[in-house]
């Protein structure tokens, strides 16, 4: 059980770190959002 938590908090990290990369390159090409 503990190690399906574990699991999951890394799978949701990963989706998170890819969000933020896909923000980073929409506010590369458009910086007036920033």
């Amino acid at each position: 059980m503990s190690l399906q938590k574990r699991d999951e908090e890394r799978r949701i990290q990963e989706e998170n770190e890819r969000l933020l990369k896909s923000l980073l390159k929409i506010s590369e090409r458009k910086p007036k959002y920033l």
